[in-house]
């Protein structure tokens, strides 16, 4: 089903770029972390917890090289598998003595939002999104236990997190790859890869004692989705009320939809903006749309007009080269024509 939220038109200088927004479902592949809780007075345990998941995000991403933008986590929900750690030390209790302890830490049940706090974040040079300013998680469901075994007492401390919700930032970095699938002229199927790396480190001292908790943690995670979404060319025909799954005839129109497409022309355009000029030297000019061309535009030539004697126009023919009718090109594109009176030229919109 196509989810396209918007697109968005964004002008260079010298190039166009569009920009399209869409609501993404993501499901996270079940992933590991490895976790090794560790004590300043000796001991240490390690234990592996897995990922599961779903999670909504608005992304922004360029149509032409697929290279996302902009993100946002709407709403998700991820849930880490249950896990004990079990350590042993000696441990100095303030006002009490040094004693043999055991300590175990246990979580079950737990699980975390993902929000985004403000309206999006954009990718580094390095393609990371993540910035803990903006991306947070909120630990709202299960508990964690602490207990302490001393001369064969055991105490412990259990925080329900449904009660005491604890809001963290994100660390490591994540990152967004976009793959076509597949394409036609009027949609695609993209698959959406979001990866997050984590080698974050804490510590925290053991109230009243001597010793300091440090959690080391290791992991990776994978979330996948995969959506249908109409092309710029799709929506262009949307915008103008047109089915793109059941077009009318190429007779319906005095022009090509893909070249009208092509210059941003409206569907009742009678003219086109070409001109020639020149007579020992003839040649054609286009006048290109001020925002640029919406697709590259390839001229073709033919000494007759049989179907299937076309072939582009050599590149020494523009004279301005070939990226002077590429997608995004403004201005006027210069072409050269070839000598000779049975010499035939026609457009065609590369969708």
């Amino acid at each position: 089903m196509v989810n396209v939220l918007r697109i968005i038109g964004c002008l260079a200088v010298t190039s166009v770029c569009w920009s399209k927004e869409v609501v993404v479902n993501f499901a996270v592949v079940p992933s590991e972390s490895v976790v090794e809780i560790s004590l300043s007075t000796g001991g240490s345990d390690t234990q592996v917890v897995t990922y599961s998941g779903l999670m909504r995000a608005l992304v922004t991403y360029d149509e032409q090289s697929l290279l996302p933008e902009r993100f946002s986590f709407l709403d998700g929900r991820l849930a880490v598998s249950d896990s004990v750690h079990r350590l042993n030390s000696t441990i100095t209790f303030a006002g009490l003595g040094t004693f043999d302890t055991g300590l175990v830490f246990t979580t079950e049940g737990v699980a975390a939002d993902f929000v985004t706090e403000g309206s999006f974040s954009t990718f580094d040079s390095e393609g990371n999104f993540l910035n803990p300013e903006v991306h947070k998680t909120i630990i709202n469901e299960g508990r964690a236990i602490v207990a302490v075994t001393i001369l064969g007492e055991t105490t412990s401390q259990t925080t329900e997190f449904a009660a005491e919700p604890v809001e963290g930032e994100f660390s490591g970095e994540a990152y967004l790859s976009i793959e076509e699938i597949w394409k036609t002229d009027v949609s695609q199927r993209l698959r959406f890869t979001l990866t997050y790396n984590n080698g974050g480190e804490s510590s925290s001292p053991l109230d009243g004692t001597n010793a300091t908790i440090r959690t080391v943690e290791t992991s990776a995670m994978t979330a996948l989705g995969e959506m249908e979404v109409r092309t710029d060319y799709g929506e262009w025909l949307l915008d103008r009320g047109l089915d793109p799954d059941n077009l009318p005839g190429p007779d319906s129109y005095r022009l090509p939809l893909p070249l009208l497409y092509a210059f941003d022309l409206p569907l009742d355009a009678t003219t086109w903006p070409i001109f020639t000029s020149g007579s020992e030297s003839p040649y054609v000019g286009l006048h290109l749309p001020s925002r640029g061309l919406r697709a590259t535009v390839i001229p073709e030539i033919s000494d007759s007009l049989e179907p299937g004697n076309w072939i582009p126009m050599p590149s020494e023919f523009y004279i301005d080269g070939p990226q002077s009718l590429s997608y995004g090109a403004t201005g006027i594109a210069y072409i050269r024509l070839l000598n000779g009176d049975a010499n035939f030229l026609r457009f065609r919109a590369e969708l």
